[in-house]
């Protein structure tokens, strides 16, 4: 059998080029009867037409047409160590909203879209069985906090995902994977869900882990979670002071996707005259409270 060598890259499986002799250098190859090459040699194929994947079944790198499927290189079992950087081109960034204790994943699939064919575009697949294992870890000790599983085509199909981190310490961690794409980046940001609306500003109201937090600062608006739902107590002595000039309005969203609305309500002037207000809206733990008004600094506390 004739051998040739197909050289190739490790991440995007793309055709570098394909020798009759090995040559020095870094680049991965695979070894194939020359019979296989043929169309490429003669032009019948062009050397986009074919890639080198990972065949699971055969437990090899082989060449493979191109089509609507994405198949990703054999992983190994070393861990990669995601660098921490702020901008960037990506394939997977990781975002931690530390006030929210939410983190954002995000795909863009355009870095690595030589590995499946243009015309399948809106059809694109990842290989059956596709996952994506994000290991956060202490940078002190290296200790394991916590796993987090992806399911590839999941993520494919909606580009970002959001995954509660209530439950780790955030101060000082990182983050591993088993290297599937080229470029990955984390980095931190202070609350997901403070954004523009319209001409005024959408706050996420953050929970107090105790007193000692907010001590020294006057909320003028302190809530609490009851059974009947919320007691709202009202520090402010004259709302005029507070240039209230529209309702403040309260959005119960879901955690994890603040775009999913499940109850509302607004505090105007005349509600704001009561120093304690109770508003029968309910706020499990899965569920957390916006509201949209600058002048107003608001405490949420269970």
């Amino acid at each position: 059998m004739k051998v040739r060598y197909v050289y190739y890259n490790k991440f995007s499986g793309q055709i570098l080029e394909i020798l009759r002799d090995k040559k020095r250098g870094s680049a991965p190859y695979i070894e194939c009867d020359a019979k296989e090459v043929i169309p490429l040699i003669k032009g019948t194929k062009g050397i986009n037409d074919l890639i080198v994947a990972y065949d699971k079944k055969d437990e090899k790198h082989k060449l493979v047409e191109k089509d609507n499927i994405i198949r990703l290189r054999n992983l190994g079992h070393k861990l990669y160590k995601i660098p921490y950087k702020k901008k960037g081109n990506f394939d997977l960034r990781l975002l931690i909203y530390e006030k929210s204790n939410v983190l954002e994943v995000t795909l863009d699939p355009t870095n690595f879209s030589s590995l499946f064919t243009t015309n399948f575009r809106e059809q694109v697949k990842f290989e059956k069985g596709t996952e994506i294992r994000i290991f956060i870890k202490n940078k002190i000790g290296k200790k394991l906090q916590k796993t987090i599983v992806i399911n590839g085509q999941e993520i494919l199909d909606k580009g970002q995902l959001f995954y509660d981190i209530s439950d780790i310490d955030l101060k000082d961690i990182s983050f591993y994977t088993n290297q599937m794409f080229e470029k990955y980046i984390w980095y931190r940001g202070k609350s997901r869900f403070l954004s523009p609306i319209k001409d005024r500003i959408q706050f996420d109201i953050n929970k107090a882990d105790s007193k000692k937090q907010h001590e020294d600062f006057s909320y003028h608006l302190e809530i609490k979670r009851l059974k009947k739902g919320l007691e709202i107590k009202n520090n402010i002595d004259d709302p005029q002071l507070v240039k209230i000039f529209d309702p403040v309005e309260f959005f119960i969203v879901d955690k994890l996707d603040p775009n999913i609305l499940y109850d509302g309500f607004e505090l105007d002037l005349n509600d704001l005259k009561s120093k304690l207000i109770l508003v029968p809206v309910s706020v499990d733990n899965g569920k957390a409270i916006l509201y949209n008004h600058k002048y107003i600094s608001v405490l949420f506390e269970d």
